[in-house]
């Protein structure tokens, strides 16, 4: 925070964030916690979490993308903020074993 003050905040509210990414320190307790886009669960088949269209919710379920589809799902999509999630993300599909 102190190294970034232009990027990064502690504002909870956001008209008060004036852009900058707020940095959430209150959710440490059980039951609240978040995870990063993209992240591998520690669950069987590897789900991945993965952001969602509003067209998609009640659709799709928290295994339905997983590190075997996933990457086909990036092609077709954007990320959150612009750009290909597949150049951004990664340089190719990871190969087979």
């Amino acid at each position: 925070m102190e190294r970034h003050p232009d990027r990064l905040t502690l504002e909870q509210r956001k008209r008060d964030r004036g852009g900058r990414i707020f940095l959430d320190y209150l959710r440490n307790a059980y039951a609240q916690t978040t995870v990063a886009l993209y992240a591998v669960r520690a669950r069987e088949g590897a789900p991945v979490a993965t952001p969602i269209e509003w067209e998609e919710v009640g659709k799709v379920g928290p295994r339905t993308y997983g590190i075997e589809n996933l990457f086909r799902r990036l092609s077709q999509r954007t990320i959150p903020g612009g750009g290909s999630a597949v150049t951004q993300s990664c340089s190719r599909e990871p190969e087979s074993s």
